[in-house]
């Protein structure tokens, strides 16, 4: 998933990362430090609270937690957003604040590169 909507990476390309947990956003760069990620460690470990959800419902929610003005519109492959992305948003604003998954949680690493422009994509691993 990408946390940038407005930032692209080329495929094919070979990119010099780092690798950062968002367990410890302290330790990131300040430019993906600010993201939100307790948010989408929140999200991550509830996706069970709604079903029927599809890979670009997630993608959408995480563009609007990046960006509250993002309205959500179809953008490069991706469809436009669900009421299910409205209720994922909703409820990983009020009960992410401050989320750290509990042991055997979800968490996500996210590969940056120290502050040139590529876009913030992560995955979700199991930590």
């Amino acid at each position: 998933y990408c946390f940038d909507r407005g930032v692209s990476i080329n495929l094919g390309a070979s990119y010099s990362v780092n690798i950062y947990s968002s367990l410890y956003p302290e330790l990131m760069p300040l430019h993906i430090q600010v993201k939100q990620w307790d948010k989408v460690n929140w999200l991550v470990n509830h996706l069970d609270q709604f079903p029927g959800y599809t890979w670009s419902d997630f993608q959408q929610a995480m563009w609007i937690l990046e960006d509250a003005g993002w309205g959500g519109t179809a953008l490069s492959g991706v469809p436009a957003k669900t009421s299910i992305t409205d209720d994922m948003v909703a409820a990983a604003d009020l009960y992410g604040s401050g989320y750290q998954p509990l042991p055997g949680g979800w968490a996500a690493v996210t590969f940056d590169n120290d502050g040139s422009p590529i876009q913030t994509v992560f995955i979700i691993v199991d930590p």
